[in-house]
């Protein structure tokens, strides 16, 4: 075997929680240790922290060796085992075939050499990289099942420290509230159910410096966006419940931050398909998707051709051939219209509506769910068949679905609250967030588009601003509108 003048040191390890490298540090150390005992030169040492071999994901210090192995910039790899090279079969193959053509040496610190020009130590290497599979395979079977263990006895799921609670130091402690971060997701899902956006919530929270939990490889966390909002508020584990495969399936033993009621209503909320909007102009105006043309279709926001100082926003019938409108005429049109409502002295009698009795309805859900449970060890025990077991469970869920809507249900916000007896509804309106505004006009009225008249007012002047209200039919939706 020659001796490398410009040899590799590969350094890797699949979790660093602290962000410390005390692990990747102690194979760089046994690494340099052998190439100084074999009388290795070497150039630089190529380091993947915190990244695991046997996911699949690209491991850049490991792609950069590849490649610097290709060029002839490096003529040896020096490792702490294979396993820290490969723990996939895939990706080894792929390796040995480029070893075997460049003729490179690679010695590891604890399992010696791998002579990867002969069929021996060829087959060495795949046992090898077999074992460190099949370890891997075996250690994520043993997770799950600790997992699931946790779940059936209502344990903290484990993990990186979660929004809203701080970092616990063992497996068996229940995790502490963090009050600042608890606040801040009450607040979030109290606006969400209120009609307010996740993009709204995300910039309300990096307003005042919250950032996403630390990790290894940002230990400063992230700005929020949508996506991470909603991950976050989506989770049951923030009102105390057990979650598994997406469904809540008991109650936990930890500290809750927001009642199941809420809980329930968030998850109802952000799992609904009509939120779910591609990019585009979907909530970037007032009215589209609410205003309606006169043919039934839903318009749609679109902007006005022709050179760039002319071009308008509008609505427009879906069909494309029957209604067009100014965006600002009619937003301006409905905006006014729906202060004045709620500047009237009734507007009160628009926040009027029964208050479901959530402690009985969390009562009837848990009962519920226990003759499920009962119903699933008759049938262990043999007393009920699969038929009869199949009917039962099916009664029984779609009772437990309906009290769960109603539960869900009586989480929501009124998406007038705030808005009624104020003083002034005017500046309170222009603070809104647009989505919150949609939601309120949603609320408030039904939207007809009729086709444009001809002809234009008497008194009318070319160039001025014009909007014609009679072609708008507005139907209340609330009582006493």
């Amino acid at each position: 075997m020659s001796t490398p003048t410009c040899a590799a040191i590969y350094v890797r390890i699949s979790k660093d929680r602290d962000g410390s490298e005390l692990g990747v540090d102690r194979q760089r150390a046994d690494c340099e240790e052998l190439a100084e005992r074999l009388g290795w030169t070497v150039a630089g040492v190529y380091m993947d922290n915190d990244l695991s071999a046997s996911t699949g994901k690209p491991r850049p210090a490991y792609l950069r060796l590849l490649a610097d192995l290709e060029s002839g910039t490096v003529d040896g790899v020096l490792a702490w085992h294979t396993d820290r090279l490969h723990r996939r079969p895939a990706e080894l193959e792929t390796f040995i075939g480029l070893i075997e053509k460049l003729g490179v040496p690679v010695v590891t610190a604890t399992a010696g050499a791998v002579d990867l020009s002969t069929p021996t130590g060829r087959l060495v290497a795949r046992l090898l990289g077999a074992t460190a599979r099949h370890e891997t395979e075996h250690h994520r079977a043993r997770v799950r099942r600790a997992k699931k263990q946790r779940q059936e006895d209502g344990k903290w799921p484990g993990g990186p420290r979660a929004f809203g609670y701080e970092q616990i130091a063992t497996a068996e402690a229940a995790p502490v509230i963090r009050e600042v971060e608890a606040k801040a997701i009450r607040t979030g899902c109290a606006a969400l159910l209120a009609g307010q956006s996740l993009s709204a919530v995300a910039r309300d929270w990096n307003a005042v410096g919250l950032r996403t939990p630390a990790v290894a490889s940002r230990p400063e966390g992230r700005p929020w966006v949508s996506t991470t909002v909603r991950r976050t508020l989506s989770r049951a584990s923030l009102a105390g419940l057990v979650e598994h495969g997406g469904e809540i399936v008991g109650a936990g033993e930890w500290p809750a931050i927001i009642s199941e009621a809420t809980c329930r209503g968030v998850r109802a909320l952000l799992s609904d398909p009509a939120r779910r909007t591609s990019p585009g102009n979907a909530r970037s105006h007032l009215l589209s998707g609410i205003a309606r043309c006169w043919c039934g279709l839903p318009l749609r926001a679109a902007t006005n051709g022709g050179h760039a100082s002319c071009r308008a926003a509008s609505y427009r019938c879906r069909s494309e051939r029957h209604v067009s409108r100014g965006a600002a005429g009619l937003d301006d049109y409905i905006e006014r219209h729906v202060i004045a409502r709620l500047e009237r002295d009734d507007a009160t009698d628009l926040l009027l509506q029964p208050a479901p009795n959530t402690a009985e309805l969390a009562t009837k859900a848990e009962a519920l769910r226990q003759r499920l449970a009962e119903q699933a060890e008759l049938h262990a025990a043999g007393v009920l068949d699969t038929a009869q077991l199949a009917a039962g469970s099916r009664k029984l869920h779609a009772q437990l679905d309906m009290v769960q809507r109603e539960l869900a249900e009586s989480a929501r916000v009124p998406v007038l609250a705030g808005l009624v007896g104020v003083a002034d509804v005017r500046d309170r309106w222009k603070k809104l967030d647009l989505s919150r505004k949609r939601g309120v006009v949603d609320a408030l009225m039904t939207i007809t588009v009729q086709p444009a008249r001809r002809g234009r007012p008497t008194g009318w002047r070319k160039g001025e601003p014009y909007f014609d209200t009679e072609t708008v039919v507005i139907e209340p939706k609330r009582p006493a509108a």
